[in-house]
């Protein structure tokens, strides 16, 4: 963006917001005179923007994504819970370090559960290291259609994040049939699951709901 602001490129030149975060709205506003229109994937992301830049308001675009029709779905099994984790293993945004406190809420409250974590990330080394209970396996990262697959052998998708845009692993989840059990972040979680309908939401950093 600073490129195109500073040589005229005699392009169009689109800004994709790739979450709603300080960052990505800060770098609209500083370069916005280089920038023909914004594309929006959240509503939310959309109306903080506009009010970033009321001037630019009809140049700022919702463009929602999906994901394509799951091809297996989840099928009710008895024994545990099945709660499954998918994403990038890092705290600072997804509060991994959030989930053995959930999982000893669980067994607190007596709930027979087990739990697939898949991804890797920054801090995935300091999760394993501080979750080492039974109840949990470590996947690791696997190609994205096998995480489809891994997923419809679950029940609840588990998502402690503490900000997003639009995440691509909850549409995905959801997809295949778990039930989510999130955060409660206005931005892309609230823009998507219904408290108490289509699943269950959370204080931010909170074990339990």
């Amino acid at each position: 963006l600073a490129m195109v602001e500073a040589f005229d490129t005699r392009k169009t030149v689109v800004q994709i917001l790739h979450g709603d975060h300080d960052y990505y709205y800060d770098l609209a506003v500083r370069h916005q005179g280089a920038i023909y229109v914004f594309v929006t994937y959240g509503r939310v992301m959309q109306r903080t923007l506009q009010a970033r830049l009321p001037h630019r308001a009809a140049d700022v675009h919702f463009m929602p994504y999906g994901v394509a029709p799951a091809s297996t779905v989840r099928q009710r099994a008895d024994g545990p819970l099945r709660l499954f984790v998918a994403g990038r293993i890092e705290h600072g945004q997804k509060g991994v370090f959030d989930l053995p406190m959930i999982d000893d809420a669980l067994v607190s409250r007596g709930v027979d559960a087990r739990w697939t974590v898949v991804g890797g990330g920054p801090d995935e080394a300091e999760l394993r290291r501080r979750w080492t209970s039974p109840r949990v396996t470590f996947v690791g990262t696997v190609p994205r259609g096998e995480v489809l697959t891994r997923a419809a052998a679950h029940d609840v998708f588990v998502l402690p994040t503490r900000y997003e845009g639009v995440p691509v692993a909850l549409l995905e989840a959801m997809s295949v049939g778990l039930v989510p059990v999130a955060s409660r972040v206005e931005s892309g979680v609230g823009e998507v699951v219904e408290d108490g309908q289509t699943g269950l939401l959370a204080q931010i950093g909170r074990a339990h709901v």
